[in-house]
């Protein structure tokens, strides 16, 4: 039995394609995000073999409006704690996105998303 471990990740992409759609009781407006990259950082600690706690963050990054670089649009945070006990899961998730805006442009970012959510949940997996 281990009585702690811990799992790091690190992932860089990049959207092909892709769109927001945001709605307002008079009409809707969609946002090209293709060609925004990103990058994820995600940390877990494991205790006893059983027992997690974990968290992550994921900035996505646009083109600049002027000039060949990118900057940070918006960020996703997640965190999660829980059991796993062979093929079972039991756990919660909260999770969070956030408007980035740099300062550097001293500009309005458009658009401004905001959101979060919690998840209460059971997970089985089979085969493997």
């Amino acid at each position: 039995m281990t009585w702690l471990a811990f799992v790091l990740a690190f992932e860089i992409g990049f959207l092909p394609m892709g769109f927001v759609e945001t709605y307002t009781s008079d009409n809707s407006l969609l946002y090209d995000i293709k060609g925004s990259a990103y990058v994820d950082f995600e940390v877990e600690a494991v205790f006893f073999d059983y027992f997690f706690i974990g968290g992550s963050s994921k900035i996505y990054m646009q083109k600049a409006n002027v000039g060949k670089d990118f900057w940070p649009k918006n960020a996703e945070w997640g965190f999660a704690l829980g059991a796993r006990f062979d093929f079972v899961e039991l756990g919660f998730r909260h999770y969070c996105m956030h408007p980035i805006i740099p300062w550097i442009y001293r500009q309005e970012i458009s658009p401004q998303w905001e959101a979060a959510y919690e998840e209460i949940y059971l997970r089985i997996e089979v085969g493997g």
